[in-house]
């Protein structure tokens, strides 16, 4: 497939044309932060890297012996994030840009430069771990794009001690679903379990694996299951004594009710004899993404449906479920959509490439913002609306005419019908018209943002990845693609430099202080201090501080000597010093349920909440 050639082009240009003439920066943003960091755990090197298609060599007790070898590390997310009273929970993803490239773009091909590497088809770790498993079905994995993978881990940070202890459960014949687990995206935890949950692959198909540990102190392992009947799972929360999470389903059909759903929403009904037990409490058109709370009511946000019916493709969107009884959701209902992507953007092709990113409840208004993958609008738009690329030139302005940097939203009561307020978007986007065969710049269907333009000003913040309220603030963490242009695409860096276009590399994480105010603050622009970490993709806090998990996958930055950050997953704790302590609430007790513990647990990129798109694209 020739579509990453053409995304190369597309960056390459994207600075020195089309950027420079429509008057956009990366970032322009003063900087004013208030929070205190600390990194509280890193990924380390585990394999021995030397050259595209040659024998997988794992790390020899941190080593790297012989010629034209180097440590390489493969674990680059944070992925799915949770916490007790004690402990940090979290699960890893491996190498996941290069699982993007092949699932999401279909690029099987492998490419290398001084950040990282992607051995896509050529990769000879399926091979290793079908010798070393004795399971042939390893083999498929180059074909499927998934060639980078690695086997995911799971962790425990002590906040008492400091320590980071690998909790990863060993593999056996009974016990062998980690070997089908893509990452571990998801994690929850509430009465005592902690769950830790990915999407699943095997030679039967996809589907939703999770594992259950008690919280104790030897992280005593419940075991594993795969849930066939789903096939994503991102978020968890615990809303008024009741543990939730919301899933993407397998069959889009609901016996008895009318219409395609793509998502449900469940709620766990086990304890730590039966940990694997739930109920749909809810249907969604789109696979369940990020949840939050808010005036009594569980919000989710979803992914594009991806097969729904010939003539209605579903975008993505806001869902509101039913008021919270007392002891929590017990019978299923189709959610309420109070807002989706065709709302907002005027291209019907471009709006159905939208995710529903982070959400919460701050400061008397619900939250929320977009999720935009990079090229996969411009391919569907190529594709839907026929446009004929005959040069470097097109595929640039093609680029350009259908990127969109995140957009921020707010609603104050959604069950009263208030009106959903842009707060930070484009006043006008390019959309295709069909009868001039170009694109026109068109209104948003929105009217004029409250407080900025799209991308907190920066054109390639591209995923809303968390967003956690801290000491009465709400901050908004992204994932920011301008560190991958260069590296894809080394001209990039000339052009951005030529033309004096101003770039922050690394993740953004952005501060609202009150829903009053004039609008967002800078706290950090440099993922953290470190430019190779390019997406916040977990938060959560507690009554002092807030644990950020980095997305990082920069596998061959790995010389402490080179003057440049390290590649890898990371943990980071920031704190607000102006905080003052809070006295330890009282559990109390509620009727069918246990201690009420409200955790505010990680808002769980991407992988495969897109499938089926290319059918879609033919439909719009």
């Amino acid at each position: 497939m020739e579509y990453i050639s053409k995304y190369k082009t597309w960056v390459k240009l994207l600075a020195g044309t089309t950027l420079l003439l429509s008057g956009l920066t990366a970032s322009a943003a003063d900087v004013e932060s208030i929070l205190e960091t600390e990194l509280l755990a890193k990924a380390k090197p585990d394999e021995c890297y030397n050259g595209i298609g040659n024998e997988y060599q794992p790390l020899i007790e941190g080593e790297c012996t012989g010629e034209n070898k180097q440590p390489k590390v493969n674990a680059a997310y944070v992925w799915g994030l949770t916490q007790t009273d004690n402990y940090i929970w979290f699960g890893t993803m491996a190498n996941t840009h290069c699982a993007v490239f092949g699932t999401y773009l279909g690029e099987l091909s492998a490419s290398a430069n001084d950040s990282w590497v992607c051995e896509g088809a050529q990769s000879r770790y399926p091979e290793y771990m079908a010798d070393l498993t004795g399971n042939n079905t390893f083999n498929m994995l180059g074909s499927l794009g998934l060639g980078d993978w690695r086997v995911p881990k799971m962790y425990r940070y002590n906040k008492n001690t400091g320590e980071t202890e690998d909790i990863t459960p060993p593999v056996t014949v009974e016990e062998h679903k980690l070997l089908e687990t893509m990452g571990l995206r998801s994690a929850g935890s509430f009465n005592g379990v902690v769950f830790l949950a990915g999407p699943s692959f095997s030679a039967s198909g996809v589907g939703v694996t999770m594992f259950a540990f008690k919280d104790d102190e030897a992280h005593t392992y419940l075991g594993s299951h795969t849930f066939a009947d789903y096939d994503n799972i991102r978020k968890w929360i615990v809303a008024d004594g009741v543990l939730y999470t919301a899933v993407g389903a397998v069959d889009k059909t609901v016996a008895g009710v009318d219409g395609k759903f793509g998502g449900r929403v469940l709620r766990w009904t086990g304890d730590t004899s039966n940990p694997f037990s739930f109920e749909e409490v809810g249907y969604l058109p789109g696979s369940g993404a990020e949840l939050a709370v808010h005036e009594n009511r569980l919000f989710v946000t979803t992914w594009p449906a991806s097969e729904l019916t010939d003539e209605q493709p579903v975008a993505a969107g806001v869902y509101m479920g039913p008021i919270l009884p007392e002891g929590g959701l017990t019978s299923a209902t189709v959610w309420e959509e109070i807002w989706n992507a065709t709302d907002y953007e005027p291209d019907p092709v471009i709006a159905l490439t939208y995710g529903g990113g982070a959400l919460a409840s701050f400061d008397g208004y619900l939250y929320w913002g977009t999720m935009h993958v990079p090229g996969v609008a411009a391919l569907a738009a190529e594709q839907a609306y026929g446009i004929n690329i005959t040069n470097q030139y097109d595929y640039a302005e093609l680029f350009l005419n259908t990127n969109r940097a995140i957009s921020i939203f707010r609603v104050q009561s959604p069950a009263s019908g208030t009106e959903v307020e842009l707060l930070y978007g484009d006043s006008k986007l390019q959309a295709y018209d069909r009868t001039i065969r170009s694109f026109v710049a068109t209104d948003n269907k929105m009217g004029e943002p409250l407080w900025g333009t799209s991308g907190f000003g920066n054109i390639f913040n591209n995923y809303t990845w968390t967003m956690q309220v801290y000491n009465h603030k709400l901050y908004i963490g992204t994932m920011d693609w301008s560190y991958l242009g260069p590296r894809v695409e080394p001209l990039f860096a000339d052009y951005v430099e030529q033309y004096g276009i101003e770039t922050d590399p690394g993740a953004d994480l952005w501060r609202i202080e009150s829903s009053d105010g004039i609008g967002a603050v800078a706290e950090d622009l440099t993922g953290i201090g470190n430019y190779g970490s390019y997406g916040i993709r977990t938060i959560l806090a507690d009554a002092t501080s807030m644990y950020l998990g980095m997305a990082n996958p920069m596998n061959l930055m790995t010389d402490p000597n080179d003057g440049r950050p390290q590649g890898g997953w990371e943990l980071i704790k920031m704190s607000d010093p102006t905080l003052q302590p809070v006295p330890p609430e009282v559990p109390v007790t509620k009727k069918g349920g246990g201690a009420i513990d409200l955790l505010d647990l990680s808002f769980l990129m991407l992988l495969f909440g897109l499938f089926g798109f290319r059918k879609i694209y033919a439909k719009a």
